[in-house]
């Protein structure tokens, strides 16, 4: 039984480390958290478990890490072209957090896949595209098809992987993750994949088997791929595994509501 004076001796540890300590449980891995913000442990609430345990992955937060993250972000945006706009704390922190998560992630057979995840009566199929293709418009089209069949898992970060059981390697899953995009659009969830969809712009809707070697490259553009040599060796078992068990289509669509019919129909028969 924890007592209300251990619960203030608990709250002034936190406060006087100037950290926020707990824990999640994403993709069935366990992860201690420490931040700084009280708002990351707000936007991580729905991962946050009051269950204590040995964690797998000790994810924090450093001041030296949000620096990384902002010189990173100023790098960016002088790739873009774009002026120089300062990246807010809470928002640097959350970055932080995700990379420190993600960096972990693949020795426990996990890699972040840059999609729109949905699920559609416990199948998932995850869209991908460079940013401002519009993965996630025709994830909402899907959702207007569907309704309530379809589940959104994750619109932007998810995470893909595989567990081992009795020795044997067992189907390609995704999973929720706290990153849901700007539109929090997701859910505490996971499900086997049943298909990988590239999306291209086009005045017409077709979808095309695609050749896994021939988008290769569009798959490792969207898999997020630490620096660590190990870990990177992980994410690409993890994406050879994508590209060599999991149907991959090119989807060419425009955002009409005839974009999902045809796609569902092609995908799910």
């Amino acid at each position: 039984m924890i007592y209300f004076s251990q619960i203030i001796i608990q709250r002034i540890s936190i406060i006087m480390t100037d950290r926020q300590i707990f824990n999640m449980i994403i993709a069935g891995v366990k992860i201690r958290a420490a931040a700084q913000l009280p708002s990351t442990l707000e936007y991580c609430k729905e991962y946050v478990t009051g269950e204590d345990f040995k964690p797998d992955i000790f994810a924090e937060v450093t001041p030296e890490l949000i620096g990384f993250i902002r010189k990173d972000g100023e790098a960016d945006e002088r790739d873009k072209g774009l002026a120089h706009v300062e990246v807010p704390q809470f928002q640097a922190e959350l970055l932080a957090l995700h990379k420190a998560i993600s960096d972990k992630m693949p020795a426990f057979g996990r890699a972040l896949f840059h999609s729109s995840a949905v699920a559609v009566d416990g199948q998932a199929v995850l869209f991908t595209a460079p940013s401002g293709t519009g993965k996630s418009t025709h994830a909402r089209l899907w959702k207007n098809l569907l309704g309530e069949r379809l589940v959104s898992i994750n619109d932007d970060k998810p995470f893909i992987g595989f567990d081992v059981k009795d020795g044997k390697e067992q189907p390609l899953s995704v999973y929720g993750s706290p990153w849901m995009g700007k539109h929090r659009i997701g859910a505490n969830t996971s499900a086997p994949i049943k298909a990988v969809c590239l999306i291209n712009r086009s005045d017409d809707n077709r979808v095309e088997k695609a050749d896994p070697l021939s988008v290769f490259a569009s798959l490792f553009n969207q898999t997020y791929r630490p620096r660590e040599t190990e870990m990177l060796r992980q994410t690409m078992l993890i994406l050879k595994k994508l590209a060599e068990e999991v149907p991959v289509y090119n989807i060419y669509c425009n955002m009409e509501p005839d974009a999902a019919k045809v796609a569902y129909e092609t995908i799910f028969g």
